[in-house]
């Protein structure tokens, strides 16, 4: 295990701190619990690391050091100018080249394989593409915030295929969108952020609108409507026709040649 002194703004200043892998973190958990799987694991993991528990006002509880492997396509790639690292502000990192993890992040984040267990990468979870490798937690902190949490984080069993496919069917309306869909199924069934995006895949083609298709629609049907109005305002009038018409049942998929 790699061990550092902890210089960093902490009541344990000087102290030394043990670094454990991510595989480490979660074998841990699995020892201590030997029905869960390791994305059940994870998925508490992610809780702990997450701003409800990492922090208690402006000292950090637990936390994670990483290597920036890629930026949020949803965002933009000025979505990894992450702020400068302030050794005696910010939390203790496990190598020169790493930067802590920030507790915003961690509920966007998932396992990237299994074979990425071992390696430490993490995943942006809804885009699947790569977001933070060699993640280490300071040993001591993190079984100091996670052990008093198991017996209120009791893992729900893993819904099946057809759970997910029902819970899909029940709350998708038309034009639904696929990140916040899977955040809400995630949230009412416990599923993983894969399993819920295999389901939301899943889904009749008149359920969903790819964001390219729903944009190009939504341009054309403002230009056609509101003329030269505000684009913000006219694409909000256009999504609340749509919804208006879709539960009148006028509206069950994309008009004749207006697809993207």
């Amino acid at each position: 295990m790699l061990q550092i002194k902890n210089w960093g703004k902490s009541t344990k200043i000087g102290d030394v701190i043990i670094w454990i892998t991510l595989m480490e973190a979660l074998n841990w958990r699995r020892k201590h619990g030997p029905d869960i799987s390791n994305d059940q694991a994870f998925n508490e993991l992610r809780s702990i690391c997450s701003p409800e528990h990492a922090k208690a006002g402006e000292q950090w509880l637990v936390w994670a050091s990483g290597k920036q492997t890629g930026w949020r396509p949803t965002c933009g790639w000025r979505s990894a100018n992450l702020p400068e690292y302030r050794p005696f502000e910010d939390p203790p990192v496990h190598d020169r080249d790493a930067l802590p993890i920030p507790a915003e992040q961690w509920p966007d984040l998932g396992l990237s394989s299994p074979e990425g267990i071992t390696t430490g990468n993490l995943d942006w979870a809804y885009e699947r593409t790569p977001a933070w490798g060699d993640v280490h937690f300071p040993r001591d902190e993190l079984i100091a915030v996670w052990r008093p949490l198991f017996g209120k984080q009791r893992t729900r069993p893993k819904p099946t295929s057809e759970e997910l496919d029902e819970w899909m069917s029940e709350n998708v309306r038309h034009w639904g969108k696929r990140d916040q869909t899977i955040k809400a199924c995630r949230e009412d069934t416990g599923a993983t952020v894969r399993d819920a995006a295999a389901a939301f895949g899943r889904l009749p083609a008149d359920r969903t609108l790819p964001a390219g298709a729903r944009h190009l629609f939504n341009q054309l049907v403002a230009r056609k409507l509101y003329g030269d109005k505000d684009a913000e305002v006219a694409r909000h009038l256009v999504i609340m026709k749509l919804d208006e018409l879709v539960e009148k049942g006028r509206l069950t998929e994309l008009p004749p040649g207006e697809s993207a």
